[in-house]
């Protein structure tokens, strides 16, 4: 096995020697990673790289057909039982369409996992409900509303505000401002990078979002040829001579957004 491209020297998510398939179709071949506690990764590749498929694999919902995942110190194929359920409090996710139930309230929403991993009593679902509805940057009266209600960004807000419900350590985001306009993946990106900050958080963030790349991630990872090419800091990874890494980063709009992050430093 070659040497993993390491984040941080102490591990909140280990991937070794990852292979995925599809029937014939091989999706990553010996893919190795390491991100460290604190670390707000962005995976970044190609479309159909297989980005959203390595954070299904860091969260138990594809078996990969060789390789290891642990998350947390957790091995995420063999849990089971009382071990997986405790690594699922420990975490949150946030998928790329919401996930909302579309028959239940935000209120409601934000209460699932409250419900599902606590024993909290009513009065107390509610208020820790309703400060992370708060915490997402959503509006009080938003916790009465129903998905079909919400615009694309209040409803990314309310996931996240699920996603958050349980005070988790890690959180993993698929291609949280997909679908947004500008403005809102703007803001978005600042709550993320806020909230990470504010509650010491490790973030693996999938997206294609080169604006959220440059302002919400500490570290970046390229999955290309079904493996990660490089990980490292922004810069080192923005000056890889990897052609995929050149294309996407000093294209036009690679160096519109480069440019946009050297001046607001």
């Amino acid at each position: 096995m070659t040497d993993t491209p390491r984040c941080e020297p102490e591990a909140a998510v280990v991937v070794r020697g990852l292979v995925t398939r599809f029937g014939g179709r091989v999706v990553h071949d010996g893919v190795d990673l390491v991100v460290g506690r604190g670390d707000v990764l962005g995976i970044v590749g190609a479309s159909g790289s297989g980005k959203s498929v390595l954070l299904r694999a860091m969260l138990g919902l594809v078996r990969p057909a060789a390789g290891r995942v642990e998350v947390l110190g957790v091995d995420v194929r063999r849990a089971t039982g009382a071990l997986r359920t405790a690594l699922e409090r420990r975490r949150g996710v946030l998928f790329q369409d919401g996930a909302l139930f579309s028959t239940l309230s935000v209120l409601e929403n934000v209460k699932v996992p409250l419900r599902r991993f606590t024993r909290l009593p009513d009065r107390l679902l509610d208020e820790v409900a309703r400060l992370r509805i708060r915490m997402a940057g959503l509006p009080d009266d938003a916790a009465y509303r129903r998905p079909a209600e919400l615009s694309g960004g209040m409803r990314k807000r309310a996931g996240l505000a699920r996603a958050l419900a349980l005070d988790p350590e890690i959180l993993f985001l698929d291609e949280p401002t997909a679908g947004l306009d500008p403005i809102g993946a703007a803001a978005l990106d600042r709550l993320v990078a806020d909230l990470a900050s504010m509650l010491g958080l490790t973030v693996v963030m999938v997206t294609h979002d080169l604006d959220s790349l440059l302002t919400v991630c500490t570290r970046i990872a390229v999955l290309a040829g079904r493996r990660i090419v490089i990980c490292g800091p922004v810069d080192e990874v923005i000056a890889s001579g990897h052609p995929w890494v050149k294309e996407y980063f000093h294209g036009p709009r690679g160096r519109a957004a480069t440019r946009g992050r050297r001046q607001g430093e």
